[in-house]
């Protein structure tokens, strides 16, 4: 059930308003067309992977050079395009068709031809396999149990010496009145729809869920499917505390807090 309620709330972002839905800044809201918002769009997922290929080179692997590399919760390229620049293979993965299409489309635009786009299930029927997996701002959409479950899965696509970047919300330094407001939103019947109105937006307008994870519980999956060596990013988008785990499957055990 839950799984099928994102689905369908990332349908209707993907359908109508996809930069929007991966980066929820009013400034996005024209990224959809040509001009300075879409520029700076792209540019966020430059600067990010730029920085991501520093942390890696930095805290596990020096000479680090993937050649195939999977962005789980791709949406409409942010990250695909860089990743397809320095990477020779790359896949991404989203639930929502809306946003692999405008990927593709964006891989056109960008004249890149080494992208493929699947759908989740198309991932879990296939036995590919990646040396980087990453996902970020991903999971703190998907409810914990949810999120838990494609983390086993993933784990599964990540070679011997491949690097995982995977980047989950733990915590909120938000007031309790917010944090409480959105836990009603998602649990109580007919408040969502009711603060949509109030919030002058369509009534059916769908959540943009936000879940803290146990990291606990993710180090205990890292472990058990051999990713011994370890480092940490930590993250702040308005108040919503995350980090971002860099991970490497190596049998030495090595755990590095940075």
């Amino acid at each position: 059930m839950f799984a099928r309620r994102v689905a369908e709330s990332w349908e209707v972002f993907g359908r109508s308003d996809p930069y929007f839905g991966v980066l929820n800044a009013p400034r996005f809201r024209e990224a959809g067309e040509e001009g300075p918002a879409r520029a700076a769009f792209f540019a966020t997922g430059e600067e990010h992977v730029t920085g991501l290929f520093a942390a890696i080179h930095e805290s596990l692997c020096p000479d680090f050079a993937p050649t195939r590399a999977l962005d789980f919760g791709c949406g409409v390229g942010r990250v695909i395009l860089p990743l397809a620049r320095r990477v020779p293979d790359v896949t991404g993965v989203d639930i929502s068709r809306g946003m692999l299409e405008e990927a593709q489309r964006n891989c056109g635009r960008a004249g890149l031809d080494n992208v493929t786009l699947l759908e989740p299930r198309e991932l879990d029927s296939s036995r590919a396999t990646f040396d980087l997996i990453h996902s970020y701002i991903v999971f703190q959409h998907m409810p914990q149990r949810m999120g838990m479950h494609a983390v086993r899965k993933l784990l599964t696509h990540l070679d011997q010496n491949g690097i995982g970047a995977l980047h989950f919300v733990y915590a909120s330094r938000l007031p309790h009145w917010r944090t409480w407001v959105h836990w009603m939103r998602k649990r109580v019947p007919g408040v969502h729809p009711a603060l949509n109105v109030l919030q002058r937006r369509p009534l059916r307008s769908p959540l943009m869920q936000m879940n803290s994870y146990d990291i606990n519980a993710i180090l205990r999956v890292l472990q058990e499917c051999g990713c011994h060596r370890v480092a940490l990013r930590f993250s702040d988008h308005g108040g919503w505390l995350g980090v971002m785990l860099l991970f490497q499957r190596r049998t030495q055990l090595d755990v590095r807090v940075t």
